[in-house]
């Protein structure tokens, strides 16, 4: 939990922009799915896509995960 707390607080100083109706078409989508994935690989776990569409699942928005 405390690891998984401090992923998300790495991803809320980096204050990315939520795009417009949840996803981008051009480059790699940056939304909740992003951040879900973000801090389950930066905490050690690991996620499972669930659903047949799922824009910015696999982004990760941390590059090194937190020790």
């Amino acid at each position: 939990w405390n690891k998984a707390k401090a992923c998300g607080d790495l991803i809320n100083q980096k204050d990315i922009n939520y795009p417009r109706y949840g996803f981008k078409i051009i480059s790699e989508t940056e939304n909740s799915n992003s951040v879900a994935h973000s801090i389950a690989n930066c905490a050690g776990l690991i996620d499972r896509q669930i659903g047949l569409l799922s824009p910015g699942a696999r982004t990760l928005l941390l590059t090194n995960p937190i020790p």
